[in-house]
């Protein structure tokens, strides 16, 4: 991708995804890195480092001579980090300012477009708590884009270039897209970390509780890609084993609290609709799940 011929991006909150895509950008000539800003000099510096490009600072007014700005702050600071960056003055009208939330919108940096700037959303999808090991497997992330019919023109090309996979997301839609993302990463560490405390308080070690999870979880992932959720479920509730899951609930309540019982019967939910879904349920079994707190789900849309 050719740059503009002032194409310095400046970075506000570089944390691991601002740094790691700050430094795709600068190594795949994409643009060049002015300034980071980042809560301490500190950090900031840090960031740089890693980047290999551009400078410290803790100074708004020096961002806007950038042509281009990422803000990747907190999902809460957007738009107090936009309001304090058009009340500089001199931000660049034209500028390309982007955030990179899954949540929000690029309404939310609406001071800045009233200011002139061209602005979007850009949200990678992928996990970036090592940076070093993202750096090395950002090829083909999917990378949702959203925003001004020119900022998006030229993000496309900005962010093709450091080999994101894009797709458009509809601004009234991100609430429900990022939610899913959250299942997708955050929830499936919550449910291992919950199925290591389990395994934990059943008397197995670390080793062996990491080779069940290395035999089980891979494998779901795997099956629901190539066979889709309902022909991949497998346990108790598929096979309508209703005195184990009631034991199950149970037991759980017992000896590891309402939270966990309360987890197992939120899931056994889905799992309920994706057993009848596959037909693998009699109308008796059906019935009987719901005893213990358990329901299909309303269907009225239809899904992959």
């Amino acid at each position: 991708m050719a740059k503009r011929p002032d194409s310095k991006m400046s970075v506000i909150g570089c944390g691991k995804a601002g740094k790691t895509l700050a430094s795709l950008f600068y190594n795949r000539g994409v643009f060049d890195i002015d300034l980071i800003v980042n809560t301490t000099i500190e950090s900031g510096q840090e960031a740089v480092e890693f980047i290999g490009a551009g400078r410290a600072g803790v100074d708004f007014a020096d961002v806007c001579q950038s042509s281009v700005i990422m803000i990747g702050v907190p999902d809460d600071e957007i738009y107090s980090c936009a309001l304090k960056l058009a009340r500089c003055g001199n931000v660049k009208s034209g500028a390309v300012v982007f955030h990179c939330s899954g949540f929000h919108a690029s309404s939310v940096l609406e001071p800045l477009a009233k200011r002139g700037c061209l602005t979007a959303s850009v949200h990678p999808v992928r996990s970036f708590s090592d940076p070093k090991a993202a750096l090395q497997n950002f090829g083909k992330t999917p990378c949702a884009l959203e925003g001004g019919k020119e900022a998006l023109t030229f993000l496309k090309r900005a962010v093709s270039s450091i080999g994101g996979d894009i797709f458009i997301i509809d601004a009234e839609k991100k609430p429900l897209y990022h939610s899913a993302a959250v299942f997708l990463n955050n929830y499936v560490v919550a449910l291992m970390h919950a199925s290591f405390s389990l395994l934990a308080k059943s008397g197995l070690n670390e080793e062996q509780s990491k080779n069940i999870a290395a035999a089980l979880a891979p494998a779901a992932v795997d099956n629901v890609l190539k066979f889709g959720a309902a022909n991949s479920l497998t346990g108790p509730i598929a096979r309508g084993d209703i005195e184990t899951v009631s034991k199950e609930i149970s037991a759980l309540f017992t000896q590891c609290g309402e939270q966990f019982s309360d987890l197992y019967k939120a899931l056994g939910t889905i799992a309920l609709s994706l057993a009848v879904d596959s037909g693998k349920l009699s109308d008796s079994q059906r019935a009987a799940f719901t005893v213990f707190g358990l329901k299909e789900l309303d269907k009225s849309e239809s899904y992959y």
